[in-house]
């Protein structure tokens, strides 16, 4: 993904560990049992901190995910969702059509600011005259109601129109493929946390090499399940 990118894929490999994990293995026999105990302790904070991370990116990738098909995704503040889609419609070549959407959202906003109020009833005022202001009054909000649901429906088309563009551009379709392709690393990135974790607390709490081995070859058999 080039500088347009709207989340890193960071890449992750974690058989850069397998030296670290045998080091324990080899070494575990000079440790007294609180530093294994302590070690232990250690690795499962690490796993813990490794899985939290990955599920944050998860949800990171997932919100990109959902912009790039529905155009709108779960932002905490307007301006960050109107960043986001600035940035989708550049890359999807639909700024003329995002910014006619924008026109009308705008131009509605400004017209619910027109909404008319209810008055308060008058008691220097007859019941017939509050009762005719109040008629008054619904009469001019229903043609609010009326106008402003012609203009929502006028944005929502807009709104589709730029939406279909966006799906339409090969380079979101190419970035979809990619977010998807890491969803999946994600989720084996989890399984490899869990498994090197593992590993490393047999390697640094079990001296008998055979009985690592035997622990890891059973843990090597869960991989073959899909």
């Amino acid at each position: 993904m080039g500088k347009n990118e709207l989340v890193v894929l960071t890449g992750l490999d974690f058989n850069d560990l397998n030296q670290s994990i045998e080091i324990l293995g080899d070494r575990n026999k000079t440790l007294t049992d609180k530093e294994k105990e302590i070690g232990v302790g250690l690795l499962s904070d690490w796993q813990r901190n490794v899985l939290d991370k990955i599920s944050n990116k998860r949800e990171e990738v997932d919100k990109i995910r959902k912009l790039l098909l529905n155009g709108d995704a779960y932002f905490d503040e307007k301006e960050e969702k109107r960043r986001a889609q600035e940035k989708l419609a550049e890359l999807a070549g639909a700024q003329k059509l995002y910014k006619g959407y924008l026109a009308l959202e705008d131009s509605i906003e400004q017209y619910s600011l027109t909404k008319p109020q209810r008055l308060t009833i008058d008691p220097n005022k007859t019941v017939a005259q509050n009762d005719l202001e109040y008629a008054d009054f619904e009469r001019e909000l229903r043609k609010f109601e009326i106008e402003k649901s012609k203009l929502e429906y006028t944005k929502n088309q807009a709104y589709n129109r730029f939406l279909a563009a966006v799906r339409k551009s090969p380079k979101i379709k190419t970035l979809v493929k990619q977010i998807d392709d890491y969803m999946l690393k994600l989720k084996r990135y989890e399984a490899e946390a869990k498994d090197k974790a593992n590993l490393a607390k047999v390697n640094l709490s079990i001296s008998d090499a055979k009985v690592r081995e035997a622990i890891q070859s059973i843990i090597d058999f869960t991989k073959s399940i899909n």
